[in-house]
């Protein structure tokens, strides 16, 4: 790669955003070791619970799509979604569409997302696969999980010249 092309970096992480100046300083500091121009662009990921507040389960279905997305993104993150699918509850019309619509989606089709029965819902994100601690594993309705590698994190590379 020439000098003078920057490389960009994107790094999905657990935890809170490290913002801009965390961003350029990781970007210097790998471009500094790499002595190549280097861009970061870091993606935070969730590692508490996000859970809808009360009957606000279109605003909790927005982020999740949003987390969902990002998980497809990653090498290595899988979803673990929580709700009351079971048949002996009774969620309501938004609750079921709100399951209906997480299930639609690309980290469903693709084996990175769980479901399970809880009686509210929740959304968290986990690396490599979902365990109690990030919502029950092998239980209520789970999409088969691919082998997934770490780290994850992908480069884009400039155009060779």
């Amino acid at each position: 790669m020439p000098a003078s092309d920057t490389a960009v970096l994107t790094v999905w992480h657990l935890g809170p955003t490290v913002g801009v100046a965390g961003d350029a300083l990781l970007g210097q500091a790998l471009g500094d070791r790499l002595r190549a121009p280097m861009v970061v662009h870091s993606v935070a990921l969730p590692h508490t619970p996000v859970e809808p507040q009360p009957r606000g389960e279109r605003i909790w279905l927005d982020s999740a799509l949003q987390i969902l997305t990002e998980v497809v993104a990653t090498d290595s993150a899988v979803a673990c979604v929580r709700g009351p699918i079971a048949e002996q509850r009774r969620p309501s019309a938004a609750q079921r569409a709100a399951i209906a619509a997480v299930r639609q989606t690309a980290a469903a089709r693709s084996g990175r997302m769980t479901i399970a029965d809880a009686e509210r819902m929740d959304i968290r994100v986990a690396v490599g696969a979902c365990t109690p601690a990030s919502g029950p594993s092998g239980s209520g309705d789970t999409a088969s999980r691919s082998p997934l590698v770490p780290p994850a994190a992908r480069a884009t590379l400039p155009a060779a010249r």
